[in-house]
């Protein structure tokens, strides 16, 4: 199965610019076998990947319009429609993990074993979207994310050495405000 959950507080720093503080949490859960071999017992040779991914990150949004207009000293109407791109930075914790059967390629043994691999690695993030006032008190946003990392699989507990495991995707959001 595949899960993503995440939240966003945005700051106000001037009257296009929000700098937001993100947080998500991505999870992803795949079941695989070899196809042209199976083990000395006929039976299918089996591996279930998990891949779990947290990029908290800090990108700066600019909203391609003015977001509303302020009429007098009290009232605030707010633009029906704003564009807005964004870009930041981030770090990225991952888990990379595959449990199961496998085939040793020297000797075709079938072994049963986990192989993991965890850390920390650096992200950057472009994205571009909308917000859409439905009326005084809420809107939604969509956006179109993307995130650029790659990890280590030679970091400790790193049992891919030799390999990068690749943190990099798009992703789309909506939210609620």
């Amino acid at each position: 199965g595949v899960g993503s959950w995440g939240g966003e507080l945005a700051i106000g720093i001037r009257p296009r610019y929000d700098l937001v503080l993100a947080a998500e949490r991505s999870r992803s859960v795949t079941p695989s076998e070899y196809r042209d071999w199976v083990d000395n017992l006929d039976q299918p040779i089996r591996q279930t990947t998990r891949f779990d991914r947290v990029p908290p990150s800090a990108p700066v949004r600019y909203y391609l319009r003015d977001r509303g207009r302020q009429i007098g000293s009290v009232a605030w109407i707010p633009a029906r429609f704003v564009p807005f791109v964004q870009a930041g930075a981030g770090v990225t914790r991952y888990r990379f993990e595959q449990q199961g059967d496998f085939i040793d390629q020297q000797t075709l043994n079938v072994f049963t074993d986990r192989l993991t691999s965890t850390g920390w690695a650096r992200t950057f993030s472009l994205g571009a979207g909308a917000q859409w006032n439905l009326n005084q008190r809420y809107l939604v946003t969509a956006q179109a994310r993307y995130l650029n990392a790659s990890g280590d699989g030679d970091a400790p507990n790193g049992e891919f050495a030799g390999y990068r495991v690749d943190l990099s995707g798009v992703s789309t959001v909506i939210g609620f405000t």
